[in-house]
């Protein structure tokens, strides 16, 4: 169960916002959370036509568009630094080659540059 989940179930969430919701049949859908409260000063909260025995977890907060792009702004530099990186790896991998390290670190070696380019979208082919 996540924080977030223990918080709705207290009633303790952010309300008038969206949330990720996981529901019991694996479903994952976004649901606003709205708030109630009565002139005896009781209230609740509750995501609008959903029941809630059939919510298995709270998510995630939708993000704003604001925080959406700086998001995505943050994926960009995380991008171009593990371009960087890749190359280094590369330039290493090519050090144990010439400098006939163990197959172990070779391969580990390939194993990063591999994940990098699959983190990157990227399709390259590191000869060993």
């Amino acid at each position: 169960m996540t924080d977030l989940t223990e918080q709705w179930k207290k009633g303790q969430l952010k309300g008038f916002r969206w949330y990720y919701v996981k529901f019991k049949t694996g479903e994952i859908d976004s649901c606003f959370l709205t708030e109630w409260s009565d002139e005896l000063g009781t209230g609740g909260q509750y995501f609008e036509g959903i029941e809630e025995e059939n919510i298995l977890e709270v998510l995630a907060p939708v993000p704003s568009y604001e925080e959406w792009q700086a998001k995505l702004e943050e994926n960009t530099k995380l991008k171009e630094l593990l371009k960087k990186h890749r190359d280094i790896f590369a330039r290493t991998l090519a050090l144990c080659i010439d400098l006939n390290f163990s197959e172990k670190q070779k391969n580990q070696f390939a194993d990063d540059i591999a994940e990098i380019d699959r983190a990157l979208g990227e399709d390259k082919c590191t000869p060993l």
